[in-house]
């Protein structure tokens, strides 16, 4: 399953908990400054993230099946 912005921003609007099969995420050029709710997306396998205010990758430890 892949994501963009549209559907991560909706779920961060709505404090929701996600575990979905998400394989791709693109959170790219969205002024994010931490990717600590993406921790229960274990099966992310590629995360774009770039153009943000990130200053850390915290949250990203669990996700092992990042290539």
């Amino acid at each position: 399953m892949k994501w963009h912005q549209k559907e991560y921003s909706k779920w961060i609007e709505n404090g929701s908990v996600v575990n979905f099969n998400i394989t791709d995420l693109n959170i790219s050029s969205y002024q994010i400054t931490s990717l600590k709710t993406l921790s229960n997306l274990i099966a992310l396998q590629e995360l774009y993230c770039f153009s943000n205010k990130l200053t850390n990758l915290e949250g990203l430890g669990t996700l092992t099946n990042l290539r």
